[in-house]
């Protein structure tokens, strides 16, 4: 798989989906990227609980579409 297209950096060049992982305010989308990195940030926010990762039940953006889909 190919990363995505666009990357979104701000104040001199942070880039912006890392600073939501290591914070533990995103998720890192592993079907769409080959940024390992940013899989390992999102290994070390979970195991210090950090933001999202408090919480026992939850539930990614991908999983959460996967079991919320509605059939029409």
């Amino acid at each position: 798989m190919e990363d995505p297209l666009l990357k979104v950096y701000y104040d001199e060049g942070k880039y912006l989906s890392e600073e939501f992982i290591k914070i533990g305010f995103g998720w890192w989308y592993y079907q769409y990227s080959t940024d390992k990195e940013l899989g390992k940030m999102q290994e070390t926010t979970q195991k210090n609980k950090l933001e999202l990762w408090q919480h026992v039940n939850a539930i990614s953006p991908y999983e959460w579409r996967k079991l919320n889909i509605k059939n029409h």
